[in-house]
């Protein structure tokens, strides 16, 4: 039994020196199937050891054992405990690292896909491109565009690829994405339709409602605009150039007529100082526009049903959609 235990110790030993030097190549090869079978052997070999030493106590009083034996089998239990528990970190660590090497595998392999994805990035412009200016076209045949012609189009097409890039792999945009969807499932997606909730998926109907519902904010929030940008111009410029306008009108029209020019150009000169007043406060009104515009946006949002507002994304929602919170937590901590 000593033996045994010896020569399951040794093999333990062996498994370990293989899982300590060249990790990565013994467990991606064969070596790697052998020495989880050996481990296996080794858990199965000690659990009957273990079953059969149990047996052994149990029988004490009929085998009539001496007291040596006895202490002997509690000494053979420790040792063999000991080694079942070594046996089972081991295997959890071939586990992990397995598990680890496979993840590396992968990472190498994702990092070739986008070595290639950025390659690529440079030839699809070129090609369509020059698919584009290598059709039979009679504008392009008869008459063949210059050097610069493609260039600049070539340039454009490139500016084009690369803001549509940058766009899409924007984590600012990846997050509004999410936050969309979010708002799709509780807002547009009836409560009847639990089979959307339970999958996590978007209905057409729900897509329509929300596009109609963002159609319909967005043209509130033109006109909006509109009107406090020509408000803003009006106060800003357009009363001193009306007014030096009008001054101009007269002087053309009634001149040279004493009791008209004298207002006209005390007209002017005041249009003069408070276009200059309002050039030089511009920072503080400025201030009074940003400060205003944003209290009577949150007005508005507080008057309008809360159905109607986009919904809330908590970090639950990020994590259904595969963003790590944990991440951004961090982040937030490390800067305050």
């Amino acid at each position: 039994m000593w033996q045994l235990l010896a020569e399951l110790r040794l093999m333990q030993d062996h498994v370990d020196a293989d899982l300590g030097a060249d990790l990565h190549i013994h467990l991606l090869e064969a070596a790697g199937t052998m020495t989880r079978q050996n481990v296996a052997w080794i858990r199965s070999t000690l659990q009957e050891l273990s079953e059969w030493i149990g047996h052994i106590k149990k029988s004490k009083n009929i085998l009539h054992l001496p007291e040596e034996l006895e202490e002997e089998m509690a000494e053979l239990t420790a040792d063999l405990q000991s080694l079942q528990s070594r046996s089972e970190q081991t295997l959890n660590l071939l586990v992990a690292s397995t598990g680890i090497a496979q993840s590396s595998l992968v990472i190498d392999q994702t990092s070739g896909i986008n070595k290639l994805t950025e390659l690529a990035f440079f030839f699809i412009p070129l090609s369509f491109i020059t698919s584009i200016f290598s059709m039979q076209v009679a504008e392009l045949t008869e008459s063949p565009p210059k050097m610069w012609t493609w260039g600049l189009s070539l340039g454009l097409v490139f500016l084009i690829t690369y803001l549509i890039r940058s766009f899409v792999r924007s984590p600012s945009v990846r997050l509004a994405a999410m936050r969309v969807r979010v708002t799709m499932l509780n807002r547009f997606t009836p409560k009847s339709r639990s089979a959307s909730h339970r999958l996590n998926s978007v209905g057409n109907r729900a897509i329509a409602g929300y596009i109609f519902f963002f159609l319909i904010q967005c043209f509130f929030v033109l006109i909006i605009l509109t009107f406090l940008l020509l408000f803003i111009f009006i106060v800003h410029f357009g009363i001193w150039a009306g007014a030096v306008g009008t001054a101009i009108y007269f002087i053309v029209t009634r001149w040279p007529e004493p009791a008209v020019l004298a207002p006209c150009f005390i007209a002017i000169v005041l249009a003069s100082i408070g276009f200059y007043i309002t050039c030089c406060l511009t920072t503080n009104i400025q201030a009074f526009w940003e400060k205003w515009s944003i209290g009577a946006a949150e007005m508005l949002m507080n008057m309008l049903p809360e159905k109607w507002r986009f919904d809330r994304v908590d970090d639950e929602d990020l994590a259904d959609e595969g963003v790590n919170t944990y991440a951004r937590q961090a982040i937030f901590f490390a800067s305050t």
